[in-house]
């Protein structure tokens, strides 16, 4: 029975990129109509693309955004993240060892490997693609599938386990670098392995173990094995 290693994308296999940060919040403004966007994602609900839309607008207009708002805040985000990468200006850096690790991964009898990303499906794609971390036969699951995180971790687990035809994995780690995927994984009683530069205060958050980077490959492989759900 294989195990199933839940990728976060943005901060866990590709370095954080400001310019992201600002082609999305130009996107919501402009649509929404609002001149200022709190940019700590952890003082919303729920830190998905389409989460914090749905926040901002219910607090805004008392109601919930239709389908139409949201994709036109996708449509813009989207153009404006191509157009920055092919100026050249939205340079993407994969965290270090990172292509090793997936690598090592795919080519593993041991383990499965999927994206479960709190971002778009495209905007995930052309991130990835742009750091040399091809998704080509990786399934990604993200805020298209749903603007809850642990909503879309658990579609990612429920069809691929589906899919392999067996009872279920063995073992399933989310691999994420921020509070709210430690808050997820508690969530869902699944274990949780923290990767990034602020891993201090992912343990402080309840993770039981957390690397930097991807540079040591057999410690990141080792810890897959040994890293716990969440402590509260």
């Amino acid at each position: 029975m294989k195990n199933l290693a839940l990728f976060d994308v943005d901060g866990t296999l590709i370095e954080y990129n400001r310019l992201d940060t600002r082609a999305y919040t130009e996107a919501v403004k402009r649509v929404l109509g609002i001149d200022r966007l709190e940019e700590d994602w952890s003082t919303y609900t729920h830190v998905t693309d389409k989460g914090i839309i749905w926040q901002l607008y219910q607090s805004l207009f008392s109601r919930e955004p239709d389908d139409t708002l949201v994709d036109e805040v996708k449509r813009q985000y989207l153009r404006s993240m191509r157009e920055r990468v092919q100026a050249g200006n939205g340079i993407h850096r994969p965290v270090a060892g990172a292509p090793e690790a997936l690598d090592a991964l795919r080519k593993s009898d041991e383990w499965q490997i999927t994206f479960a990303t709190g971002g778009w499906r495209d905007a995930a794609c052309l991130k990835l693609k742009k750091a040399g971390l091809s998704p080509e036969g990786i399934p990604l699951f993200s805020a298209d599938d749903s603007c809850i995180r642990t909503e879309i971790m658990k579609k990612a687990i429920e069809t691929l386990s589906g899919r392999n035809g067996e009872d279920g994995f063995g073992r399933v780690v989310y691999i994420g670098d921020a509070v709210w995927d430690v808050t997820a994984s508690r969530e869902l009683s699944i274990p949780f392995l923290g990767v990034g530069k602020k891993i201090d205060r992912l343990i402080e958050s309840g993770a039981s173990h957390a690397v930097v980077d991807y540079s040591d490959l057999p410690r990141f492989l080792l810890a897959l094995h040994e890293c716990m759900v969440p402590r509260e």
